[in-house]
């Protein structure tokens, strides 16, 4: 009842919101056009970002055409996906259909994802990749086999060609396997299955990181430009902008409603846990930098998967 529910949902809103684009006399923004681009001259690697967005967005319109409303459907519908990857996340975990439900629908009305819907950017296609590698994650710890590690490795790489902030998911992993003995007893457990999926990993990157090796690193040094951690200067504004931009992102109503119950939260299971460890790294770094040089509100966009179920 649960998955008929939440795809009519899922369908009511894309309804909705193909008959917006289609009505509105905006065109490509910037970075839009330029990923446009990018997938009619299709390669291992770009100068600001992986490949796989302008990869997609090449299949897509190959097939669909090249169209304003065929553009901007694409994130509409991966964000259809993704929500109910977290509806099948959240059922896994808490094992819990009424739960999983609310859940996958609030991530689809995150006020952070309605905007995102609207804009092809690398974040769509990052956060169902994430939100499928938690799944993964889940499924090693009840069967730890050849072919599930083997899919992790396979999405993990996927993740990093959409964009190089899938690097906190291993954080977030190595962090889990730290506070949580079943996943570290599994993990540690299956060595050579672990060796692997890192294996899987490395071969579906390893195309882009040739790319850039050839190239003279061109994706690397923007990252590492864009993070202008060289130009550290410490900024109080900055703090308090990015924590009241991930308020935004999730929702004053979310926000505030889980702290008023604080009070009720007396312990934290393995769950909750789970939850916490997928979400405060990627935080807690970007909200270092925002107070040391400067953050864009999406660059902590992953942590709002698991940081919206666990409020």
């Amino acid at each position: 009842k649960e998955h008929l529910t939440l795809l009519i949902c899922c369908l009511f809103f894309i309804l909705i919101k193909i008959i917006s684009i289609s009505l509105t006399e905006f065109n490509l923004y910037g970075d839009e056009a330029q990923y446009w681009l990018w997938s009619k001259e299709i390669s291992f690697g770009y100068f600001s970002k992986p490949p796989l967005l302008a990869w997609f967005i090449g299949l897509v319109t190959s097939v669909f055409g090249n169209s304003f409303v065929v553009l901007k459907s694409i994130p509409v519908i991966m964000y259809c996906i993704t929500s109910y990857l977290v509806f099948i996340f959240t059922k896994r975990l808490f094992n819990d259909s009424h739960l999983a439900y609310s859940c996958a629908l609030t991530f689809f009305l995150l006020p952070s994802v309605m905007l995102s819907s609207f804009l092809i950017s690398t974040d769509v296609l990052l956060i169902l990749f994430w939100t499928w590698c938690l799944i993964q994650v889940l499924k090693i710890r009840e069967n730890p086999s050849y072919f599930n590690f083997i899919v992790f490795g396979l999405l993990l790489g996927l993740a990093f060609l959409a964009k190089y902030a899938a690097v906190y998911f291993l954080i977030s992993l190595a962090l889990l396997l730290i506070v949580e003995k079943s996943f570290r007893h599994v993990f540690l457990a299956s060595k050579l299955k672990l060796l692997i999926s890192l294996l899987i990993f490395l071969i579906i990157l390893s195309p882009n990181i040739l790319w850039n090796y050839v190239n003279n690193w061109p994706t690397i040094s923007h990252t590492i430009d864009n993070a202008s951690l060289n130009k550290i200067n410490l900024n109080f504004i900055g703090l308090f902008s990015f924590l009241l931009s991930q308020i935004v992102m999730v929702g004053p109503v979310i926000c505030f409603g889980f702290l008023l119950c604080l009070n009720k939260m007396i312990n934290i299971g393995s769950n909750e846990k789970f939850l916490i460890c997928f979400a405060l790294p990627a935080l807690l770094i970007v909200l270092i930098e925002s107070f040391l040089v400067r953050a864009h509100a999406n660059w902590a966009a992953v942590s709002l998967v698991t940081l919206s179920i666990f409020f």
